[in-house]
């Protein structure tokens, strides 16, 4: 059965309307031209169809609708779909969902008064067409969901649903909001061979702590994720309130993850990585998240690399900011992150440590409380287990035995293993400034090494710079190179603390060195470079506008348009040996 669009008009409205269209043509010389109020819509999509808000003021689903194989339902921006209570949208073929930015298109509930779980959901099943990216991973085709808002969804009858499924379907969302759903916001499975990617995205509100669910505002169990400088929010759940990632490889990136609440594990996340993958968590604001259990900001198994993260104000009974279950199928790693303020009523008010250890070094450790006392590491490994890195971290003091007290360890219990936390840093690593749309602002590293210039009109309200000195890069930057300076660099809005992803105007970096540094390592000023870590490989920022190696003064400049972690390094000179003859 083709699809049905039922016009809701009478003959004699349609006769009224036709009066007034002659009263406007005689009285002001202009034929108006109009539009149905609302359309109904339900069952099969068998041919390309278009709605639109210029043919609808809105449409109304009062039946279930698929759109079938090789078939592609195109939305316009501003156009609003309504949904009957219990009805659903699944695709076969494609969607192309792309609203504008002051023109959303609306998924929303048909009640009155709506309210979470008044409809069904948006299903993508196997069959449909996955997006497709070029090169420089722009979009060009397949299903998307762009500019477009999904709300009230997540129940049918009493069966609880998430609102957007994406099974073994890799549809692109980007600039999507997804709020005030029932059961889930987004679930993701089965996704192979096609990486999934979520951008710019906003998951609010969503999600019932009632219940096994887990992931309130995401859950996914795919091949390959990349979550970046999405905003995900006041999500609930039984475990993972903002959202639970497990199976392949995951980026996670510039997100901001508040306010999330759960019963049991990872208030603000829950990651584990299938055997020999790994999940990069680089540049998010972890802030406020709840739970009963373990895992106040983030609960984690395995190879699970954390950098550049601020965490702070979670709480939980273990594990305030961060609760390490388990490094058996793989070590990750926790370095230059800030981790202040979290509070747990039991132990480990920071980080608790699980089995096989996790290296913790190029952090920023303040303020976090265990039952009210100062406690920043728990580590729970046996006494035979290898010694935790915990070097180089700013504890806000250089007070050895106050850092030692703010330490769980053998020293405390001879049956627990070991944490070393020396050498650590005399000072902080971290510098920061308050950078305004109309001045900009700026700011140096403690040493005065590296200076950060945001111009004005750079940021549009009042953002929070902050740059975390490390003792080396997170990640090689491959072989027969030298690292001279290692940082990261993040922004957040101060007034939401949310991530800034990118700036209007480019943003400078000038890191200055000495010829003793480049003599010690045998480096070649003419091969500096700085370079930044994409998630996957490190990419220089030479040549590039405005970019120079200053070999008179030496420093080098870089500009760029978006943080992460950055890096000064270089060649080492070529030792050209003399020819023997024989």
């Amino acid at each position: 059965m083709n699809i049905i669009v039922s016009v809701k008009q009478s003959y004699r409205r349609i006769f009224y309307i036709f009066i007034m269209l002659l009263l406007v043509v005689s009285f002001s010389g202009h034929i108006l031209t109009a539009k149905a109020a609302s359309c109904e819509v339900f069952g099969l999509i068998s041919s390309d169809t278009t709605w639109s808000a210029a043919a609808c003021g809105s449409y109304t689903v009062t039946g279930n609708i698929t759109v079938e194989t090789e078939v592609t339902l195109t939305i316009e921006s501003g156009t609003i779909i309504r949904f009957d209570s219990g009805k659903s949208l699944t695709i076969r073929g494609t969607l192309v969902a792309r609203g504008t930015t002051a023109n959303y298109i609306i998924f929303t509930s048909n009640q009155v008064s709506p309210q979470k779980g008044d409809w069904g959901y948006i299903e993508f099943l196997d069959e449909s067409t996955d997006a497709v990216f070029d090169a420089n991973g722009n979009y060009i085709s397949g299903n998307i969901l762009q500019y477009a808002i999904v709300e009230y969804a997540g129940r049918i009858n009493t069966d609880n649903r998430t609102a957007v499924v994406l099974s073994n379907s890799a549809a692109y969302l980007d600039h999507a909001i997804i709020r005030n759903n029932y059961f889930r916001g987004l679930y993701a499975g089965g996704v192979s061979g096609t990486p999934l990617q979520i951008t710019n995205s906003i998951i609010d509100n969503n999600g019932t702590n009632v219940g096994t669910l887990k992931g309130g505002g995401l859950y996914a169990d795919v091949d390959a994720i990349s979550l970046l400088n999405n905003v995900i929010t006041n999500n609930r759940a039984y475990t993972a309130g903002g959202l639970f990632i497990t199976g392949g490889s995951a980026l996670i990136a510039g997100n901001t993850v508040a306010g999330n609440q759960t019963g049991e594990l990872g208030g603000g996340m829950q990651l584990a990585p299938a055997y020999r993958r790994r999940h990069v968590v680089s540049n998010n604001v972890i802030r406020n998240n709840i739970t009963g259990d373990t895992g106040g900001g983030i609960f984690f198994t395995d190879a699970v690399d954390m950098y550049g993260n601020v965490i702070t104000g979670n709480s939980a009974a273990t594990g305030g900011g961060i609760y390490h279950y388990t490094g058996f199928f793989g070590r990750g790693k926790v370095i230059g992150n800030t981790i202040t303020h979290n509070i747990v009523t039991s132990i480990g008010g920071a980080i608790r440590v699980g089995s096989y250890g996790l290296p913790i070094h190029d952090n920023i450790l303040i303020g976090n409380l265990a039952q009210g006392i100062s406690q920043d590491i728990y580590n729970s490994n046996g006494s035979a287990s290898e010694n935790i890195n915990a070097e180089n971290n700013w504890w806000g003091t250089t007070d050895r035995g106050e850092i030692s007290n703010r330490i769980f360890d053998k020293t405390d219990d001879t049956e627990y293993g070991v944490v070393d936390f020396e050498p650590f840093r005399s000072a902080s690593n971290a510098a920061g400034v308050l950078a305004t749309p109309a001045n900009g602002g700026s700011m140096s590293s403690p040493d005065g090494t590296i200076q950060v210039t945001v111009p004005a009109n750079a940021v549009i309200t009042t953002t929070h710079i902050s740059m975390t000195v490390i003792s080396t890069p997170t990640q090689s930057v491959g072989p027969d190179k030298e690292v001279l300076r290692s940082f990261f660099l993040a922004a957040t809005e101060s007034n939401s603390n949310t991530v800034v992803s990118d700036f209007a105007q480019p943003v400078s970096i000038v890191v200055t060195y000495t010829d003793d540094e480049l003599s010690q390592l045998n480096i070649s000023e003419s091969t500096l470079t700085i370079g930044f870590w994409n998630g996957t490989s490190w990419i220089s920022l030479l040549p590039c506008t405005g970019c120079s190696v200053d070999e008179a003064n030496n420093r080098i400049v870089a500009t760029v348009d978006h943080f992460t972690e950055f890096a000064l390094f270089s060649e080492p000179k070529r030792v050209l040996l003399p020819l023997i003859r024989r």
